[in-house]
């Protein structure tokens, strides 16, 4: 089955201007029908169902529908909700921004302040950050001259 589909599209493509277009205008036409179609399922399956309903007079029956729609929003209302929404989550963005920014300030501002005490012993230097104050221990050789 694919092989001839295949052999249809080639011979399609071998074919003259006219029969190309005749095959587009038939498969839109194809198309168009069923979108309608398929939206008129939908409709079916989303509009209320009308309810008949015998007038008062006893003269002939009218149509009732029992539901009520929502209003309408207007353009305005939509773009007042619209950035009334934006300006609370930029105040909210903005706040939780400049708590992260004092933190990290605070952060940087103790690293700063921050002591380190340097260890020489012998030929070798270790660096420490003790968490108490810093207790220095030096070792000292004194050098005798000999004349």
């Amino acid at each position: 089955m694919g092989s001839r589909f295949k052999q249809f599209l080639a011979s399609l493509q071998k074919a003259d201007d006219t029969v190309k277009q005749r095959w587009v205008i038939g498969a839109s036409a194809i198309s168009m029908i069923l979108v309608v179609l398929l939206w008129l399922v939908y409709l079916t399956l989303t509009l209320p169902e009308l309810e008949s309903v015998a007038p008062q007079d006893g003269s002939s029956t009218s149509t009732v529908v029992s539901v009520e729609a929502p209003p309408t929003p207007t353009l305005l209302n939509t773009f007042s909700r619209g950035i009334s929404i934006l300006i609370q989550q930029t105040e909210s963005g903005l706040a939780a921004f400049a708590g992260k920014i004092a933190d990290n300030v605070a952060t940087i501002k103790k690293g700063i302040e921050k002591k380190n005490v340097i260890e020489v012993k012998g030929t070798e230097a270790t660096t420490t950050q003790p968490a108490a104050p810093p207790v220095v221990e030096s070792t000292s050789t004194t050098a005798t001259t000999t004349p």
